[in-house]
């Protein structure tokens, strides 16, 4: 596939298109699913903490007790990243096992109650949901947090996303490849069109023949409208040589004939006769040149050789029967004069004869 090709051309402009397109869509995906990832991190730390809540209540001495904490065992595992706290306006009151003898930050109803936020430490990170709540039997506000480790979510988000690489890289690869066997068969009658018209340079056909898209049909037909302009040309060009021939022939044949005259013995009639008979040379000459041109113009003339060869053999023995000379041909079969029989006939003739 050469740069300057249309092949080239489309399968690389298709190529960026797909290119762009794939990672315009990655990166979308990507985003997606990272915000699905977080929406579903933030229920489960809803969920945590609807259970936390749901298992609290104040006594009659004012005391907060939680009778049972969430049923996960990342809350019993020391700096697991999965933390709970219950505190009020003078500090913290409770906290998971987790937590061991840590605190989370002090600045969290400075922060805000009932949303999420981010905690990001030297070697930590931290999704969490407050909660204000006021429970029965108590006047007090209670503010409920509920972390989770976010290295989870950013585990799988990277999971996802070597997945999605993977995916998106093959779908381009098979799309490109794809589009490679689709140019290549869309630009087939390019080529069919290149093989026809070798096939009339080299005279094996005169016209370019067979089913071409509509696409490309007109320029099929408007080549072999101009292969029948010049057909016609050449013909008419033919012809014209011909007349010419003739009508020289006969003023040259008389002028001639008068110099040969023995009553027209003269120096005079010596020089026309030699001048005319260098004007007929000159003019035999110069009608073959063009009537060669003309023919060598032509596409798809050709001939096969070994016919005429054959032919001519066959008369001159006929013409030169009684000399003794023998006249042996030998040639393969495949043979082809690039040019007219008749023109093939007259050098061949004109050679074996000498």
């Amino acid at each position: 596939m050469k740069i300057q090709s249309l092949a080239f051309r489309l399968a690389i402009g298709a190529a960026l298109w797909i290119g762009a397109a794939v990672l315009v869509g990655g990166i979308v995906l990507s985003a997606v699913f990272r915000n699905y990832a977080e929406r579903a991190f933030d229920a489960q730390l809803s969920v945590l903490l609807d259970a936390l809540v749901a298992t609290s209540s104040v006594g009659a001495d004012g005391e907060l007790t939680i009778t049972r904490g969430p049923n996960d065992p990342r809350f019993e595992q020391p700096y697991s990243g999965w933390y709970w706290e219950v505190m009020d306006s003078k500090g913290p009151l409770l906290r998971s096992r987790s937590l061991w003898d840590q605190v989370l930050s002090p600045d969290l109803r400075i922060l805000g109650a009932g949303r999420f936020q981010q905690m990001v430490g030297e070697n930590y990170a931290l999704r969490m949901v407050t909660r204000d709540v006021t429970l029965p039997g108590s006047d007090k506000t209670y503010q409920y947090v509920v972390s989770g480790d976010r290295s989870e979510i950013e585990s799988e988000i990277r999971s996802f996303n070597v997945v999605l690489a993977w995916s998106l890289g093959g779908l381009a690869a098979g799309l490109i490849v794809a589009l490679l066997i689709q140019v290549r068969y869309g630009l087939l009658p390019l080529r069919r069109i290149r093989a026809a018209l070798a096939g009339v340079s080299s005279g094996r056909s005169d016209r370019l023949t067979g089913d071409y898209p509509a696409e490309v049909k007109p320029l099929v037909e408007e080549i072999n409208i101009l292969l029948d302009n010049n057909a016609a040309v050449v013909e008419r060009a033919r012809t014209h040589v011909g007349n010419l021939a003739h009508s020289l022939k006969t003023p040259l044949s008389v002028l001639t004939n008068a110099a040969a005259d023995p009553k027209e013995k003269s120096p005079l009639a010596e020089t026309v006769r030699r001048q005319v008979e260098t004007m007929r040379r000159q003019v035999d000459h110069y009608l073959v040149r063009a009537r060669t041109a003309a023919t060598g113009a032509v596409l798809g003339a050709r001939s096969e050789v070994m016919p005429v060869v054959d032919d001519l053999a066959r008369t001159l023995m006929r013409i030169h029967a009684g000399s003794g000379i023998d006249i042996e041909t030998a040639g393969g079969d495949g043979l082809f004069f690039r040019g007219e029989r008749h023109d093939l006939e007259e050098m061949l003739g004109n050679l074996i004869d000498n």
